[in-house]
Parts: structure tokens; C-alpha cells; sequence
């Protein structure tokens, strides 16, 4: 991999009003060279090859307004060019001169020797956009915040780089964007003991960037695609308790409602639309956060705390098409740390435990219908200590 990026920024304050504008240009290459083993399932093994080019250039601006004494208006704006090329592919390396999978996809007949290109595309993309941030805050005091903002952003476009049979399944997907309104509260009460915020937003996405699936013959395969209309809304929330000298308390609630419009995709019966209304991938409805840490001096010079967190997520899916064995059960994981420190916080030792229940659930998924799906867990109950050290 070779990467290059360079950002210049200019600062200023001029009446009140503090500005910003800058640029950005940034250049890399990736080359990759993937075995896959196929032995059992195929008898054969493939080669993915890309080699990746990325140029990317940027110029931005933002201005905060001092509407009121205790109103600010900040806005910004970004313009960005890119251009991305890709030339790669899978082939079939027919070691055993008797591939399944280049006879399964057309490829080759049985017994022809010699490697077969599976897949392969050679394209440049390229991707003008203007992202932007309109944001107004308001402080009735200095300990509380009102906001509401609208901002617009894009993810860039590109290119599917696993093993593919089908040079459709490289075709390049579309950039991604998000348009984001955002109203909230911040406040402090109590002397800062108790810290409390909460936001509801709306995202609306345009050509969101998703796992839908493509057929080959038989067979299908799943393709970062896009799916045309998006939207998600919720409410975030986060309060921190400071209860009693040494025990600090925190609680945060997530809630979305998340909806996909519909789309296309290839499935082996031919292609289908999706309706709309599946969720988004990874998209929880319920998220709950919760923490309790006490800290008491238990000699001289000495600092004992012990600390408990627990999270927990309601049921998701993985991909678009919200395929139920893709799907993952909800969970709660807890966690526990002991340590011991210094007066001066200069060094800590931490005792920990993580995944306290050893709590089991499925951080990834996916079915590419060749017999090579796969489930990923998340990692089992974990011991462990750390020593730190802070320098001066």
C-alpha cells in the first residue's frame, strides 16, 4: 500500500466571527493478492487480485455567527473530486486440473487444465459532491444547550473486492449520502454532579451502500449494491450521576425505527424487487448503556476503585434482504475492572474482566451461496490485566 495526504487550514477571527478554510489532497494504491482454499468444497483454489487507485481533492470553508449574546449560527460548506480506478478480479487456479466451481459457473468444462478467469472488471469511477452543515445553538445558561442543525455528507463509491464468479459482481457500487437533522438539550445541574443530554434525528440516505446479492446460474452471490431510499429516526440519550463522593453513575438509551425503500437485486429464480419496509443492516431498535464506578483512597498515596458496565442490544440484521438466519439475537454484556493507582493517576494497575457472563451472539454474518457463509461470534469471556503509565 501506497498512501500520500497533505491538509492546509487557515483560522482567523474577524468582528466575532471565527472562520476556517482549507484543502485537503490525498493519493493512495492498494494492491492485493487473496488465496482462497477450496479444496474440499470444489476441489480447486482462486486467486483475488485488485489493484486499487484513489485520488481525492478538497476545499472547505466554516463560519461561526455570534447572532445573539448567547446565539451562534455555524455554517460550512466542502466541495470534493474524486476519481477511483480498479482493475482485478478472481480466478480459478485449477490446481487439480477437475474444478467444480469453473464448471458450476461456465467457466471451463471438467478436466481443462490451466487457470480460469472467474470475474474481472477494469473501470474508473468518479464522484463530484458538496457536503454541508447549517447549525444553530442556543445557551439560556452557560450550563444549558438548546441546538438544532441540518448537515449533508457522501460516503465515496467504489469497487467489490472478494471472491466473485460473475464479473457483474464488481460493477462498481454508487456513493452514498446522508442528509442529518439533529435537534437537542445539553445540561448541567447540581454543581455538575448530574450531566444530561438527548437528541432525536432523522437520517435520510440516498443510495445507501448495503450487501444485496447477485445470481450465478444456480447460485447467489452476495454484492455491495445500493438501495435507492433510506431512513432512520431515534432518540439518543445520556445522563451522568455523580450520586455520592466516589461513585459515579452513567446511563444512556438509544432507540431507532429504521426502514429501507425498495430495491432490485438477483436471486437464483431470477430478479426480484424487495418491497419496501426491511430494516437497515445493523440497525438495533433497543441500545442501553449502563456504568457504575466507585473510587476510594485506601491508603496513603493510594487509589482503589472498582468499576461495572453493562450494554445491551435488541436483535438485528445483517444484510438488506433481512434474511432471518443471517440475523442476529439481542444480548447483554457486562463487564467488570478492578484497579489500583497512585495518588498522582501516574500509574495504574487494572484488573479485568470482559464478557463477565460469557454472553454469545454473532457480530457478523453472510451467505455468499457457494458454501462458504460464515457466522463470526463475538470473543468469549476474557481475563487480563493492565499496567500504565502516565509521563509528564
Amino acid at each position: 500500500m501506497h498512501q500520500f495526504s497533505q491538509e492546509l487550514r487557515l483560522a482567523g477571527n474577524a468582528h466575532g466571527v471565527r472562520w476556517l478554510v482549507g484543502g485537503y489532497y490525498s493519493w493512495d494504491r492498494v494492491e492485493t493478492n487473496t488465496p482462497g482454499f477450496l479444496t474440499s468444497l470444489f476441489n480447486t483454489d482462486v486467486l483475488i487480485t485488485a489493484d486499487q487507485k484513489t485520488e481525492t481533492g478538497a476545499v472547505f470553508g466554516q463560519a461561526e455567527w455570534p447572532l445573539a449574546p448567547r446565539l451562534t449560527l455555524t455554517t460550512g460548506v466542502r466541495y470534493t473530486y474524486e476519481q477511483r480506478s480498479y482493475v482485478g478480479g478472481t480466478t480459478d487456479t485449477n490446481p487439480t486440473g477437475v474444478s467444480f466451481l469453473c464448471f458450476a459457473v461456465g467457466a471451463c468444462a471438467l478436466g481443462a487444465p490451466g487457470p480460469h478467469a472467474l470475474s474481472f472488471e477494469n473501470a474508473t469511477i468518479h464522484d463530484r459532491n458538496v457536503s454541508w452543515r447549517f447549525a444553530l445553538d442556543y445557551k439560556p445558561t452557560d450550563a444549558t444547550l438548546l441546538y438544532i442543525s441540518a448537515s449533508r455528507g457522501e460516503k465515496s463509491g467504489g469497487f467489490f473486492d472478494g471472491i466473485s464468479t460473475n464479473s457483474f459482481a464488481l460493477a462498481p457500487f454508487l456513493p452514498e449520502q446522508l442528509t442529518d437533522y439533529e435537534a437537542g438539550a445539553k445540561g448541567e445541574f447540581f454543581d455538575r454532579r448530574l450531566v444530561a443530554e438527548a437528541s432525536v434525528f432523522y437520517y435520510d440516505y440516498h443510495d445507501l451502500q448495503t450487501q444485496t446479492f447477485t445470481s450465478v446460474g444456480a447460485v447467489s452471490l452476495i454484492k455491495l449494491g445500493n438501495v435507492p431510499k433510506s431512513n432512520l429516526y431515534g432518540l439518543d440519550a445520556d445522563i451522568s450521576w455523580n450520586a455520592a463522593p466516589g461513585l459515579d453513575l452513567r446511563a444512556g438509551l438509544g432507540l431507532l425505527h429504521s426502514r429501507l425503500g425498495p430495491f432490485q437485486t438477483v436471486l437464483a429464480a431470477g430478479p426480484v424487487t424487495i418491497p419496501a419496509g426491511n430494516k437497515l443492516p445493523d440497525a438495533p431498535d433497543v441500545t442501553l448503556n449502563l456504568s457504575a464506578r466507585y473510587e476510594h483512597e485506601i491508603a496513603a498515596g493510594w487509589i482503589g476503585g472498582i468499576q461495572l458496565d453493562a450494554h445491551y442490544a435488541d436483535a438485528v440484521f445483517k444484510e438488506a434482504l433481512n434474511t432471518p438466519y443471517l440475523a442476529a439475537g439481542s444480548y447483554w454484556l457486562e463487564n467488570a475492572e478492578a484497579d489500583l493507582s497512585t495518588a498522582d493517576r501516574k500509574w495504574t494497575l487494572s484488573l479485568w474482566v470482559k464478557n463477565l457472563a460469557d454472553t454469545r451472539y454473532v457480530s457478523q454474518a453472510t451467505d455468499d451461496g457457494l458454501g462458504m457463509g460464515y457466522r463470526i461470534f463475538n470473543p468469549p469471556r476474557t481475563f487480563g490485566f493492565t499496567v500504565s503509565h502516565k509521563f509528564d
